[in-house]
C-alpha cells in the first residue's frame, strides 16, 4: 500500500504555484528547484527540472500512487523506510519578511510503527490516530536565531484508531492530522485536527466514494451538533478511482478548548456499540434519497448565506423528508385538544415527537403551542410568500425564526438517530447534562406563549 505526502494545510492559499527545493540529505548543497501546483489550496503536482541521483524520479504528483524513489534507509530493527526532504519558501509580500523557510522530513512509505510503539518523528504527520476528540493542545514552536524554524523533530502521541464502521468493503474511523500555520512570523503552531476517514479495501469509483463521504459527513453533524466548514482531501489510485477519502471540521481549530465532551452532542464512546449498525442503515437510506438529503443539509448548513425564511421552510421540508424516508408509523389522535382535525404536517410532527417522548421536553416545553405556531407560519409563507408578521400571535416573528428552525432541525436529527438504531435512553441521558445545545434552553422563554 503506497503512502503519500499531504501539504494541503501547509499554506492556505488560492490557486498558485509554490516555490520549493528538493535535495539529498547526503549532499545538501545539491538542490533542485521545483514548483508545487496548488488547486483549491491542495498541492496536486510537483515539477522539477534538475536530476538528483538520490531521488531518481523527480516528476510526480503528490499522491505518490507511483511512489518516488527517495532516500532509502532502515530503522534500527531492520524495517525499511523512505525519506523525502522538502524545503518550502513562503513569500509573504508586504509583511516585511521576504520569506520563511520550513525544513521537514516526511516518511513516505514503509511500515513505520508497530502496534506497541507510541511515537513517531516528523514535522507534518499523517495517518495518526486518536481514541477521542477532546483536549488536543496545539504545539508552539519558536523561531530559531537564524530566522528559520530549522529542522524539527516533533514527537506526537499515536493512540489507537477508533473504528466507527467496518465491513468487507470499507472502514470508517476517527483520527486526527497535524497542520501548521504561520500567522505569526516568529513562531509556528502545530494544530491537531479532528479527522474522519473512509478507507476502502479496493479502489472504487470516485463518484461512489464522494457519495459515501457525504453520507458520513451529514451523520457526523447529528453526533457533534456543530456547524463547521469541511475540508476534503483524497488519495488517488487512478484517474477515476480512489482508495481513501477523508474529511475534518476545519473551523474547530479556532478554539480547541471548547471542543470537548461538554460540547460534543454525543461522545463517540457512547455510540461505539451501535455505530456499525447505525452507519449500515444510514448508507442504505442515503443511497436511496441522497439528492433530497444533500439539499436539506446544504441549506441548513448555510445560515449566513440564505435568509431565515428559507432556513425555516427547509427545516419543515426536513420533517416531511425524514418522516417519509424513515417510514415513521405512529398512531396519534386525529383531532387536537380543541376538537379541530389535525392536518398532515401536524400529524407528522406529532408522530416524531411521540418517538422522542420526554427526551426534549426541556427545549420544547409545550408541543401544542409550538406546533400551532410552526404550522401557521408555514401556511403563511406557503400562501403569501411574505416575511413574518411581528404583530400576529399565531405567526413566528422574524427575529425568532432561527430559534424555531433549530428546534425543528433538532427533532429531525434525534428521530434520525433513534430510527437508525441509537437507543433513546442514550439521548435522554445526554439532555440531562450541560451540552452544546444549552442555548436552546435559554430560548425557551420565546416558546411558552
Amino acid at each position: 500500500m503506497s503512502s503519500k505526502i499531504d501539504l494541503s494545510k501547509a499554506y492556505e492559499k488560492p490557486d498558485k504555484k509554490w516555490r520549493a527545493y528538493l535535495w539529498s540529505p547526503d549532499d545538501p548543497e545539491e538542490k533542485a528547484p521545483c514548483t508545487i501546483s496548488v488547486v483549491n489550496g491542495k498541492p496536486i503536482k510537483v515539477e522539477c527540472w534538475k536530476n538528483i541521483a538520490a531521488f531518481g524520479q523527480l516528476f510526480s504528483d503528490l499522491n505518490f500512487h507511483n511512489p518516488v524513489d527517495c532516500l532509502h534507509g532502515q530503522f534500527e530493527d531492520g524495517r525499511d523506510f523512505s525519506l523525502f526532504y522538502l524545503q518550502l519558501e513562503n513569500f509573504r509580500l508586504g509583511s516585511g519578511i521576504p520569506y520563511v523557510c520550513l525544513f521537514g522530513k516526511f516518511l513516505v512509505r514503509g511500515i513505520h510503527l508497530l502496534e506497541k510503539e507510541k511515537k513517531i518523528e516528523a514535522l507534518y504527520i499523517r495517518q495518526q490516530y486518536i481514541d477521542e476528540w477532546s483536549n488536543k493542545t496545539p504545539i508552539d514552536v519558536k523561531q530559531s536565531d537564524d530566522g528559520t524554524f530549522g529542522r524539527l523533530d516533533i514527537q506526537v502521541d499515536v493512540p489507537e484508531k477508533t473504528i466507527l464502521f467496518q465491513s468487507d468493503e470499507m472502514e470508517v474511523f476517527l483520527g486526527h492530522e497535524i497542520s501548521y500555520s504561520l500567522q505569526k512570523v516568529n513562531r509556528m503552531v502545530l494544530y491537531p485536527l479532528p479527522r474522519l476517514a473512509l478507507v476502502f479495501s479496493s479502489p472504487i469509483l470516485l463518484v461512489k466514494a464522494l457519495e459515501l463521504r457525504e453520507a458520513v459527513k451529514h451523520l457526523l453533524k447529528c453526533f457533534i451538533g456543530n456547524e463547521c466548514g469541511i475540508v476534503e482531501t483524497t488519495v488517488k489510485t487512478g484517474d477515476y478511482q480512489i482508495q481513501e477519502i477523508f474529511t475534518y471540521e476545519n473551523k474547530l481549530k479556532l478554539n480547541y478548548n471548547s471542543f470537548n465532551d461538554h460540547n460534543i452532542f454525543l461522545n463517540m464512546e457512547v455510540v461505539m456499540s451501535y455505530s456499525n449498525s447505525i452507519l449500515d442503515n444510514w448508507f442504505r437510506i442515503f443511497s436511496e434519497n441522497q439528492i433530497a438529503i444533500n439539499e436539506y443539509y446544504r441549506i441548513s448548513g448555510e445560515r449566513t448565506l440564505v435568509n431565515q425564511r428559507e432556513i425555516f421552510m427547509n427545516a419543515i421540508h426536513g420533517v416531511e423528508m425524514f418522516y417519509k424516508i424513515l417510514e415513521i408509523k405512529v398512531k396519534i389522535d386525529p383531532k387536537s385538544t380543541g376538537g379541530k382535525k389535525k392536518g398532515e404536517l401536524w400529524k407528522k410532527f406529532e408522530s416524531m415527537l411521540v418517538i422522542l417522548n420526554d427526551i426534549i421536553w426541556e427545549v420544547i416545553p409545550d408541543n401544542e403551542i409550538f406546533l400551532k405556531k410552526v404550522i401557521e407560519t408555514r401556511n403563511h409563507f406557503s400562501h403569501y410568500n411574505l416575511k413574518s408578521r411581528d404583530n400576529d400571535p399565531l405567526i413566528i416573528p422574524q427575529r425568532l425564526l432561527g430559534v424555531y428552525s433549530k428546534r425543528i432541525e433538532l427533532i429531525c436529527s434525534l428521530c434520525l438517530l433513534i430510527q437508525l438504531g441509537l437507543p433513546a435512553e442514550i439521548l435522554k441521558e445526554r439532555f440531562k447534562k450541560y451540552l452544546h445545545f444549552f442555548v436552546l434552553k435559554g430560548e425557551n422563554r420565546y416558546l411558552k406563549n
